[in-house]
């Protein structure tokens, strides 16, 4: 069974603009789900590689929230940005992940939630 019983926090990129620096934006979300898992994979001589899976129940996703591929998911409530590097964060927390994977398609679903996944 799945249980919705954690905190999350994301940051998006936002669109770029030629000639200023990239502009990291944090949401951070409650009452999510967080699943962390070793995949073996063949490609690096069966070797464990981590994977994560989040999913964030349609209730819990702030008005105007968008996910991309290459966003940052952090668990637990992550701190504001200083800067525009997001390797800070990467750094600063264990369990965090890059989003390789946006599943829209479960929102119509009998429980609608957004899916992220990710290494």
């Amino acid at each position: 069974m799945i249980s919705f019983d954690q905190t999350i926090t994301v940051y998006t990129r936002e669109p770029f603009e030629k000639g200023k620096e990239d502009n990291w934006v944090r949401t951070v979300m409650s009452d999510v789900s967080w699943a962390g898992y070793q995949q073996v994979v063949a490609e690096t001589g069966f070797k464990p590689k981590d994977r994560y899976s989040v999913r964030i129940p349609k209730r819990s996703i702030p008005e105007g929230f968008s996910a991309h591929n290459g966003d940052v998911v952090v668990l637990g409530e992550g701190v504001e940005m200083t800067g525009n590097n997001i390797t800070e964060i990467t750094k600063k927390y264990v369990d965090c992940f890059v989003v390789t994977s946006v599943h829209t398609d479960n929102l119509t679903r009998p429980l609608p939630h957004l899916r992220l996944e990710g290494e």
